[in-house]
């Protein structure tokens, strides 16, 4: 587990959804739902703060990195359960920024302001469909 040291004072949650303009004759073109890209969850001003005991940040934000490694060779990325408040949520590490902002004498990070963006991953055992849009059009023979 990672655990971050401050609340942060604000998370943002983006959702889409994907409506598709389907081709067909007359009038405004009828919208198709397609799907739901997963949610993108960015916290911002998250930090790591050690100048009270002047341990370098180094390991742990090594640690953090790792997140966004492959699960051993399997082309997948490791899930996480971002947990804050009521809200648990299955993610993955997609963006990670650190902003070193304070040092010790060796000059090794003390303290790092960090943001992150979270991918939404599918639900566990959740299978993956594909929907295509049918038609039926009155042709002539003759």
């Amino acid at each position: 587990s990672f655990t971050f040291q401050y609340f942060p004072a604000e998370a943002r949650l983006e959702d889409r959804a994907n409506w598709e303009p389907q081709d067909l004759a007359g009038g405004k073109k009828p919208l198709f739902y397609g799907n739901r890209d997963p949610q993108r969850i960015s916290v911002q001003e998250l930090y790591l703060d050690n100048t009270m005991t002047d341990r370098s940040l180094k390991t742990d934000l090594d640690d953090l990195r790792t997140l966004m490694d492959e699960v051993d060779g399997k082309g997948t990325p490791p899930a996480l359960l971002a947990i804050w408040g009521d809200h648990k949520e299955r993610c993955v590490l997609e963006e990670l920024c650190v902003e070193e902002v304070m040092f010790n004498s060796e000059g090794e990070c003390t303290r790092a302001k960090i943001s992150i963006q979270l991918l939404e991953l599918q639900p566990e055992g959740e299978g993956t469909t594909v929907r295509t849009p049918t038609y039926t059009e009155d042709v002539d023979p003759g």
